[in-house]
């Protein structure tokens, strides 16, 4: 494991589709989270045929750690996932950010010669879990920031209105996030990123869900602008439609140090050239790719120019746009797939879906170099630079 300029490498990753936390109707309201994880590690696993002796650690970011993703769930997954019960496993939660830090730790252990195969996943069950009261945070809090700036949603309405924001402009965002989404879908059984996973129809019928279940390709202008606020109910402009849903998921990464992959004969999809973390004001929790983008962009040695995608976490349309402006970022690069409004967010597993999404998108184009960022609650931001192989 030892050696000098050690260089960490993605060899494949795929994930499940995303469905709608919805105890009625989302496709995955019968399926533990813990499953789905697993369901995604043991097809990972037999895609490469990958000796499962071989993995040094599993990594598994998650953000809502309750019921089955509670007592260190990662090393649950592992053991469901058929991995021996000589290979390690730890969760790690950076709220939305969890499976993104998931990578970065697997990449800094190999960097470091601490590790050569490493499985990196996130998850999350949405379904039936509540936002955490503001009651739960400690009072002395009120030093740094206030109980409105600790719901995301009242954060997203403070970027609209600082940086002029309109209900139009973000609907015509999340209409664009749709219909590139939409645009992928008919294929999407066919992709290797989408993993097909057992599920339920909303009829309660069994059946291998292959496409992301809130990706709506007859929305409209129209039928967004009818949505009412959902924060603030007079002069809000943040809605159900233009903010990214609820939803259950998992995705997974097999991630080596490269001198590995090539002994074992891998062809990496893409080696990671930066991995950053910032903090920000609670206030504008939005707002932490600005500072995440421009920290991994100086770590990699590179500018925005350099950069042929990006894929931006769209937790509203106002943050996102709001960090498009401040971060002087190219629209056109960004989300061409789809973003979270349509595909969905599952707090832990949209890490490694961005991951995943960026990579096609750099082989699908030809592009060499691409970037993830997302914001996390509370004021923080992530970013990752990945060259393609």
């Amino acid at each position: 494991m030892s050696g000098a300029n050690r260089q960490a490498v993605i060899v494949d990753g795929l994930r499940t589709p995303f469905g709608r936390a919805h105890e009625q109707k989302g496709v995955f309201r019968a399926t533990r989270a813990d499953e789905l994880a697993a369901h995604c590690l043991r097809a990972l696993i037999a895609r490469n045929n990958l000796d499962p002796q071989l993995v040094d650690d599993v990594i598994i970011g998650a953000a809502l750690q309750l019921d089955e993703l509670s007592l260190n769930a990662a090393r649950q997954i592992a053991l469901l996932a058929g991995l021996p019960v000589t290979c390690p496993a730890v969760t790690v939660n950076r709220l939305c950010g969890s499976s993104l830090q998931a990578l970065h730790q697997a990449v800094h252990a190999i960097e470091a010669g601490a590790a050569d195969v490493q499985i990196v996943a996130g998850v999350e069950r949405m379904t039936g879990q509540l936002p955490p009261s503001p009651a739960v945070f400690h009072p002395q809090l009120s030093a740094v920031t206030s109980r409105a700036a600790l719901s995301m949603g009242l954060t997203a309405e403070f970027l609209a209105q600082r940086f002029r924001i309109s209900r139009a402009e973000q609907d015509a965002w999340a209409l664009r996030s749709h219909q590139l989404a939409a645009a992928v879908h008919p294929v999407a059984g066919l992709l290797p990123e989408i993993l097909p996973t057992p599920a339920l129809s909303e009829a309660g019928t069994s059946f291998m869900a292959t496409t992301d279940q809130g990706v709506r390709a007859d929305t409209s202008l129209a039928a967004l602008a009818k949505l009412p606020p959902a924060f603030l109910a007079r002069e809000g402009t943040i809605t159900a439609g233009n903010s990214s849903p609820r939803n259950d998921g998992a995705a997974a990464l097999l991630v080596m140090s490269a001198e590995r992959a090539r002994a074992l004969g891998y062809q990496a999809l893409a080696r990671v050239r930066a991995t950053t973390v910032v903090g920000i004001s609670p206030s504008e929790m939005g707002l932490g790719p600005v500072p995440a983008i421009a920290k991994a962009l100086h770590q990699a040695q590179l500018s925005l120019c350099d950069l042929s995608t990006i894929e931006l976490n769209e937790a509203f349309a106002a943050q996102t746009l709001a960090c498009i402006r401040q971060a002087k970022l190219n629209p056109s690069l960004i989300n061409g797939r789809g973003g979270a409004i349509a595909i969905g967010h599952p707090l832990g597993a949209s890490g490694a879906r961005l991951i995943i999404s960026l990579i096609h998108s750099l082989h699908l184009s030809g592009g060499e170099l691409g970037l993830a960022a997302m914001c996390i609650g509370m004021g923080q931001g992530i970013a990752t630079v990945i060259e393609r192989s």
